[in-house]
C-alpha cells in the first residue's frame, strides 16, 4: 500500500470507517515502542504509515490534528493519533 494524505471534514466519519474495516484498535506509543491492545509490541521499523488524515482545529489550519493509519509487518492495521 502506498502512503496517502486525506482532507476530511468531520474525524467521525473516519473511525466509522476503520470500525467498518477492524482497523478501530489504537496504537499507543510508549517506551518500548508501539503497542496494541493484544500487547503485542513493535518497533518503528516493522510499522508502516499506509494513510494520513488532517483535521483543522480551527478556520486557519493551526495545529491540525493527524490520524495515522498504520500496518504492521505481520498484517496487524491500527491507528494513532498526533493531537
Amino acid at each position: 500500500m502506498e502512503s496517502t494524505i486525506e482532507h476530511i471534514p468531520n474525524i467521525t466519519t473516519v473511525f466509522q470507517h476503520l470500525k467498518e474495516k477492524k482497523w478501530d484498535t489504537e496504537f499507543i506509543i510508549n517506551s518500548l515502542g508501539f503497542k496494541l491492545k493484544t500487547d503485542k509490541i513493535y518497533n518503528a521499523k516493522d510499522l508502516k504509515i499506509i494513510k494520513l488524515y488532517r483535521f483543522n482545529k480551527n478556520e486557519n489550519a493551526e495545529n491540525p490534528i493527524m490520524l495515522y493509519l498504520i500496518q504492521a509487518t505481520d498484517g496487524n492495521v491500527g491507528y494513532t493519533i498526533d493531537i
